[in-house]
């Protein structure tokens, strides 16, 4: 067994650990270096990107300005909706709408654009920050 594999074996661990949540890159290097991981930022970055190439996450880039967030793939499917991002907290909420996905179907039809719902966002306060 070499390291690689145990280094490998131990990043899933962390993956797994953030469940359907959404999480950075960043999340995840602090997780190792919680767990005595010693992989550099670099490291975590392309593990990441070689799970997206995999097909094992999703990566999600909500908004150019910030870092992309990553979700397992297996549970909710992130590119069958659309999502909505508190410009408060920062939250990101999974947008399950028919009326989304009779936009998407009326911009095609109409417009001949294919609308990536992956990839569309919609900002504002989410309801525990529009209460504050």
């Amino acid at each position: 067994m070499s390291y690689t594999t145990d280094q490998k074996r131990a990043f899933q661990t962390i993956i797994d650990s953030f469940g359907e949540a959404h999480f950075s890159a960043a999340a995840v290097h602090q997780e190792a270096l919680k767990r005595g991981l010693k992989l550099s930022e670099t490291s975590v970055y392309r593990r990441l990107e070689e799970a997206v190439a995999e097909g094992r996450l999703l990566r999600i880039v909500i908004d150019n300005k910030k870092s992309a967030c990553y979700q397992r793939v297996g549970g909710e499917r992130c590119h069958e909706h659309a999502h909505m991002v508190c410009e408060r907290c920062g939250k990101l909420i999974h947008l399950e709408c028919k009326e989304i996905d009779e936009l998407a179907a009326h911009l095609e039809s109409h417009h001949s654009f294919h609308l990536d719902k992956s990839k569309t966002a919609f900002y504002g306060l989410c309801e525990e920050c529009a209460k504050q």
